[in-house]
């Protein structure tokens, strides 16, 4: 399989499957259409640069988002799951940043970093799959950001993730605000409920 720009470092070729499709000069995933937004470097940019703004917010948010509910109560080895990973940013700082994670990011599309610590890996899957491929009660750590558009069932999914967390597991999930402001049209519109 071709790479889809010889400039993107982050992009993982795996042979014999077709992961993108080319819309009106943009890049988007094959594997599911629910999620809307391109697969592209620009998209990749744009997120990256979303995730630099959590950075500059929290010196770390991969570990300040868990730290003060999660690491105090871990008798084991953490098993995190980091779920619509993207370029995988938070998984990496994750396991960079706490010695003993392991950490397991899934995402539909290959445009993972190549170089990521030994206790990170990644996975591709549509995780709208109607079973999640862990067993039971096996994640310390869920974590999921903006992934609402490529759901299809978010109470289906919710439960999937109720059944692979450990009990006293921990899950992170992270969603915009998408309520639309009627304050913000000028003053000649109105709207109508019926």
């Amino acid at each position: 399989m071709s790479r889809p720009n010889e400039d993107d470092d982050c992009y993982l070729p795996i042979d014999g499957i077709e992961f993108f499709r080319q819309l009106n000069g943009r890049q988007f995933n094959t594997m599911n259409h629910t999620y809307l937004l391109p697969s592209d470097n620009e998209e990749i940019k744009s997120t990256y640069l979303g995730w630099l703004a959590l950075c500059w917010y929290s010196p770390s948010p991969a570990v300040r988002s868990i730290a003060p509910h999660h690491t105090v109560y871990l008798p084991r080895t953490d098993l995190s799951l980091d779920l619509g990973t993207g370029k995988g940013d938070w998984a990496v700082q994750l396991s960079e940043e706490i010695p003993w994670v392991f950490v397991t990011s899934v995402d539909i599309v290959p445009i993972q970093q190549r170089e990521v610590p030994e206790r990170c890996r990644f996975e591709i899957w549509d995780i709208n799959t109607p079973d999640m491929p862990y067993k039971d009660a096996y994640f310390d750590l869920i974590h999921a950001r903006a992934i609402h558009t490529g759901i299809r069932d978010y109470p289906r999914f919710l439960h999937q993730i109720a059944c692979i967390l450990r009990p006293g597991g921990l899950v992170i999930l992270i969603e915009p605000d998408l309520v639309q402001y009627i304050w913000c049209l000028p003053p000649t519109y109105s709207l109508e409920v019926n």
